[in-house]
């Protein structure tokens, strides 16, 4: 039976906050990242309590996926959703609890936009 290769977690701490904002987006930017055939994943490290509150939105944003909405988080917990009016102009509705979100975009068959 082949062993299974080992993962290790690195964890780096950068002194410069734009270089962890630069080394994010590039690693985002070519979405594959490998080094001697190993496939190498790179996340921002959030404590375990922002991490809960954050994916607490994931019930909302897998409805606004399959509406084909266009959303994102901002740091460290606010959900932004980009909301097309008449076709033309976009508009920010944000949110600081899933609850606000569920409750004007899950509660009705018809979201705004």
């Amino acid at each position: 039976m082949p062993s299974l290769p080992s993962l290790r977690a690195i964890m780096i701490e950068l002194l410069d906050f734009q270089d962890k904002v630069k080394i994010l987006c590039l690693a985002k930017e070519k979405k594959s990242l490998d080094c001697n055939g190993k496939h190498i994943s790179i996340y921002p490290d959030f404590s375990p309590e922002l991490t809960r509150r954050r994916r607490s939105f994931d019930p909302v944003k897998r409805k606004f996926r399959e509406l084909n909405m266009k959303y994102f988080l901002l740091y460290p917990c606010t959900l932004c959703v980009v909301v097309v009016d008449d076709g033309t102009q976009q508009q920010q509705q944000r949110f600081s609890t899933h609850k606000d979100a569920e409750a004007v975009f899950m509660s009705t068959s018809n979201p705004p936009g």
